[in-house]
């Protein structure tokens, strides 16, 4: 399937420009003659969309860059949960703790756009109703994109714990970043449900989902920590201990009876 643009926002734009020149006739008119008279230098400056259509522009950026910084973190959980002897851990693991902090800026980022399309307005200009409910529709629908995209991150950050954990060839201040970026977006979200109100059942249920990922992760470190600490014991080292002594036993009889 090739790529597609959303164009309802510069559609709506475009509509309720028509609509303003339909009630200022006068000004056609003067425009018609000053086009007529000078040419079309300056024309179609009246044309141009207004200031908040350039900020959907920019959410729709951030939307891309998140998708594809999504994708390449997600390859990079891979290569370091297969390659768990690999030499160089601690530099992947801080690879992916940069990106895991610059999607969650991204979020961060979006969300603060999102509240400036409701404000964003041309100096002296008052907004008028139909202009109003476009721009709170364009909030409402990026806020649900965003969300949807923000669960999918969730779940790769998930996945990347509990594989992980199963290894713990990890550091733990890799973990508390994470956790922490967890936190962050439902600090993101808290304040995206007042740009949704008609979608606050759905946000709520965010909300409580994404405290208990915060509390299970939580968990998850403790239990990290205590199965460190059993791998630190030295009951396995005894063990091997024993092992060579019994290797060395044998080899020294073999060596005797084929004297």
């Amino acid at each position: 399937m090739g790529a597609t643009r959303d164009l309802t926002v510069k559609f709506s734009s475009l509509r309720e420009q028509s609509a303003r020149s339909v009630r200022s006739p006068s000004l056609d008119d003067s425009n018609l003659l000053n086009n007529a008279q000078g040419g079309w230098a300056g024309g179609g400056h009246d044309q141009l969309p207004p200031m908040w259509v350039d900020l959907v522009d920019q959410v729709d950026d951030d939307v891309r860059n998140i998708k594809s910084m999504m994708a390449k973190l997600e390859n990079l959980h891979g290569e370091r949960v297969n390659n768990i002897f690999d030499k160089d851990l601690k530099g992947r693991d801080r690879e992916i703790e940069q990106l895991t902090s610059s999607i969650t800026g991204k979020f961060r980022h979006a969300e603060q756009l999102l509240k400036r399309i409701g404000r964003a307005s041309e100096p002296g200009q008052t907004l008028s109703p139909a202009e109003v409910k476009v721009r709170a529709a364009i909030q409402s629908s990026n806020a649900s994109k965003i969300q949807q995209i923000s669960a999918a991150f969730r779940k790769l950050q998930q996945k990347y714990l509990t594989d992980v954990s199963a290894q713990k060839s990890g550091n733990d201040s890799q973990f508390g970043n994470i956790a922490q970026s967890i936190e962050e977006l439902s600090t993101i979200f808290k304040e995206l449900a007042v740009l949704v109100i008609d979608q606050g059942t759905i946000l709520d249920r965010i909300d409580f989902n994404m405290e208990q990922v915060v509390e299970h992760t939580k968990e998850g470190i403790k239990q990290l920590e205590k199965a460190e600490q059993h791998q630190k014991s030295a009951r396995p080292l005894k063990c091997i201990g024993c092992l060579l002594v019994m290797i060395a036993v044998m080899l020294t009889i073999l060596i005797l009876k084929h004297r």
